[in-house]
């Protein structure tokens, strides 16, 4: 039998037993966890050209002009409100973040803006974990790092690093972690990301790599952010990781008042000759369906690649983990 999913409004065939969900007098039937986690932790919005009322489940239905934000429960609205020269142009901004560690998430935040940028766009990637991973990777370093810019030390001009052809990079080191208790005295409310942020139009894409917690660094990133992309390495404790992620974004949107869409979720580590690996991504499309995004191979060329300080399309492009992160590239450049 058909039903209607309550959030994202998707035709499909109840399997499981949370997809159907008694409220009261109703039914309700969801087509995806997300879809159920949204529905129970957010609340409706509001169009704000024709007043129409909707789930957000789209990247163009959110909007940020500096501190005010806009939402469109379809395409035609937003081209009402914005018209189609702005729509093209916007920014958007993109979270790479997990709060378990080891999930390849540097690897992902690097080959995705780099692969971005490949595509001839204006692309800045922002590291916020003070590991200072996305330097090494690159093969950049600088004494001036985001903390300093969102200390208000220096412009964001004098952190940005030009390290290919339509991609800079704002690095991060221990510095970052000595002033999180700066911040959070003096922004208890993680907005200070945001609003360093608000006029920055020089880029249509930032891509931001997250320190692996939910601490308040995390919740600037989040605050900032419109987009999350979770990797989610092929093992049990990983996969079990990931509920406490999406429910964490559910409370950061409620908390924060923030509606972050979930770009997807990816795979990685993906062992072609080990079952857990075949099990975990059966069970990951089975509970995020559209949202399970290509699997990200295990191969040996993407762990060289930050030895000799390059993306995966530099030093291997003909790898397989060249075309998996390219799969991921396409996928969101294409998403909407």
């Amino acid at each position: 039998m058909q039903v209607k999913c309550a959030v994202c409004e998707k035709d499909f065939t109840p399997h499981l037993s949370f997809q159907t969900q008694k409220e009261g007098d109703n039914i309700l039937y969801f087509c995806s966890q997300i879809c159920l986690l949204q529905y129970k932790t957010s609340k409706k919005v509001k169009c704000s050209v024709c007043g129409n009322e909707f789930f957000l489940s789209k990247v163009f239905q959110r909007e940020e002009v500096g501190f005010n934000t806009y939402f469109y429960c379809s395409l035609a609205c937003r081209d009402r409100q914005s018209g189609a020269q702005e729509t093209r142009t916007r920014v958007r901004k993109i979270a790479v973040m997990n709060q378990k560690g080891g999930t390849g998430k540097t690897t992902t935040a690097v080959n995705l803006a780099s692969g971005i940028a490949e595509k001839g766009i204006k692309t800045l990637l922002v590291d916020m974990d003070p590991q200072g991973s996305v330097g090494v990777s690159l093969g950049v370093r600088s004494d001036k790092t985001i903390a300093d810019f969102l200390m208000n030390r220096i412009a964001l001009t004098d952190c940005t690093i030009p390290v290919r052809k339509d991609l800079d990079v704002i690095t991060s080191n221990e510095k970052l972690s000595m002033m999180e208790f700066e911040f959070v005295r003096d922004d208890p409310n993680a907005f200070r990301m945001r609003e360093k942020f608000s006029n920055i139009t020089d880029y249509k894409y930032i891509v931001v790599d997250c320190p692996p917690s939910m601490s308040y660094l995390g919740r600037a990133v989040l605050n900032f952010c419109n987009e999350i992309i979770i990797p989610v390495s092929c093992d049990y404790l990983s996969f079990m990781g990931t509920q406490n992620i999406i429910k964490s974004i559910n409370h950061i949107n409620e908390f924060l008042k923030r509606d972050i869409v979930v770009t997807g979720i990816l795979p990685t580590f993906f062992d072609i000759r080990n079952r857990i690996s075949h099990l975990i991504l059966q069970d990951l499309q089975k509970n995020f369906q559209d949202k399970c995004l290509s699997p990200v191979r295990i191969n040996t060329r993407l762990r060289e690649a930050p030895i000799h300080r390059m993306s995966i399309f530099e030093y291997a492009p003909d790898s397989h983990g060249a075309e998996d992160y390219n799969l991921l590239v396409e996928k969101v450049l294409h998403y909407q």
